[in-house]
């Protein structure tokens, strides 16, 4: 579908897009603030140190990018508006 470049650079077409962006990034912030909350209560509850706490951030983060290189050879291949959209309904 090609869009004329009126359309594509209209100010109400970027303003949702810095919308639609915004929230997509706040969700990755909450889901980090989630897993940072959670560390206080690993470690009282688990019983676990400072290097167990370590790997659980290293997990996450290596979780987090390895879906993050998937998605976007996914976007190159599929459309990165549908994956955007797939990825955030997935997350939600």
């Amino acid at each position: 579908m090609a869009l004329d470049d009126d359309t594509a650079y209209s100010p109400a077409r970027q303003r949702w897009t810095v919308v639609i962006v915004s929230f997509a990034s706040f969700m990755v912030g909450l889901d980090v603030l989630v897993l940072m909350t959670a560390l206080p209560t690993m470690r009282q509850e688990l019983g676990a140190g400072p290097a167990e706490l370590g790997w659980t951030i290293n997990a996450y983060e290596i979780g987090f990018a390895a879906l993050i290189l998937t998605g976007a050879a996914l976007g190159d291949r599929l459309g990165r508006r549908l994956l955007f959209v797939l990825g955030v309904g997935v997350f939600t």
